[in-house]
């Protein structure tokens, strides 16, 4: 007999979650893990029994209990279904902050080594946590007292220099960084320096870095644990990544992510029929362009709205991804295959 959403709803008001919430996180967890790549998330870089449980425990402490969010979805919901749905949206913005921290730790890292390796930068203070140094650029007279002390000052230089256009990949990408290139991060971080003209501290380097790069956290989740930089410094990602994200960024994140997936669920005729529902065609120009009637058109209009409704967006989220879902239908519609 199937356990009604009443039966889960009493577990958890009981203070007990092992016979009916936690089996039912790790079936979310086991549907949607293998879609993720190993590396990044399991020490032995496979998707098994232990890695899949360790992530479902974490989730299920630093999300749903820590954070309150099973006690919302069960404010918020009414079937077991809504519960699911629930919990894997929330599960998958887990699985993304944990990449997020991978590319964030990618790229300090990688600073750090710039930033000691090249002659061109020169510490003036040094610290034993390196996000609390102040640098500068060598020959220049700059002392700690010209230190920057505003980050809408580096931000303004920072966005001003011009560098390969970056590439953020998918959250079930096997690369774990920004395509930004070496040379193309220590130009980045010479030119802000000079321009600047002024030494700056690591720390607002970095969350400089972050705007630029567009690296921000979904949620703030168990950042106390240490990070080990190139020469053995253990650092708390306390220290490098600070709690005020952008939550302009946030939703244009998550909004990108939900505009694939429902991109990778519609069909090639749904996608053309959105390229031109979407510009504003009617239903019957539509149905001509497709060779279809109207009422196939408008059935599978809905069905991509449908397909949007799942992804449970917000109202910002919801005009991002239906952007980003035309410009997705576009770029299929324009290839040879969208057009046989």
């Amino acid at each position: 007999m199937r356990n009604s959403f009443e039966d889960y709803l009493q577990e958890f008001q009981d203070g007990r979650i092992e016979d009916l919430n936690y089996p039912l996180v790790i079936a979310i967890a086991k549907a949607m893990c293998p879609k993720y790549p190993p590396e990044i998330y399991s020490p032995e870089s496979v998707w098994d029994e232990d890695t899949m449980k360790q992530l479902t425990d974490e989730f299920f402490v630093e999300v749903l209990l820590q954070n309150d969010r099973l006690k919302y979805h069960y404010l918020t919901q009414e079937s077991v279904s809504g519960l699911r749905r629930g919990l894997t949206k929330d599960f998958q913005n887990f699985l993304r902050n944990k990449k997020l921290r991978t590319e964030a730790i990618n790229i300090y890292r990688r600073m750090l080594a710039i930033l000691s390796k090249n002659n061109q930068f020169e510490i003036i203070q040094d610290h034993p946590k390196s996000n609390a140094r102040v640098i500068r650029l060598s020959g220049t007279n700059h002392d700690l007292s010209q230190t920057c002390q505003k980050l809408e000052e580096i931000l303004g230089v920072m966005f001003s220099i011009e560098v390969p256009p970056l590439v953020r990949y998918r959250a079930d990408s096997k690369k774990e960084s920004h395509l930004v290139g070496t040379d193309s991060l220590q130009k980045l971080l010479i030119e802000t320096i000079r321009v600047l003209d002024k030494p700056i501290n690591v720390g607002m380097l970095f969350e400089s870095l972050k705007y630029r790069l567009n690296i921000f956290e979904i949620e703030t989740l168990a950042l106390e644990e240490s990070i080990s930089t190139e020469n053995g410094e253990n650092l708390n990602l306390l220290d490098v990544i600070p709690d005020n994200t952008a939550d302009s960024a946030e939703t244009m994140l998550i909004a990108n992510e939900c505009a694939m997936n429902v991109f990778e669920r519609i069909s090639d005729r749904q996608r053309r029929i959105f390229n031109f529902w979407i510009v504003g065609s009617s239903l019957l120009e539509i149905a001509d362009q497709i060779g279809v009637s109207k009422s196939t058109v408008h059935d599978e209009i809905q069905k991509i709205k449908q397909e949007i409704s799942i992804e449970q967006p917000t109202d910002d989220e919801a005009a991002i991804i239906t952007q980003n879902l035309s410009q997705l239908c576009d770029e299929f519609s324009n290839t040879s295959d969208g057009n046989a």
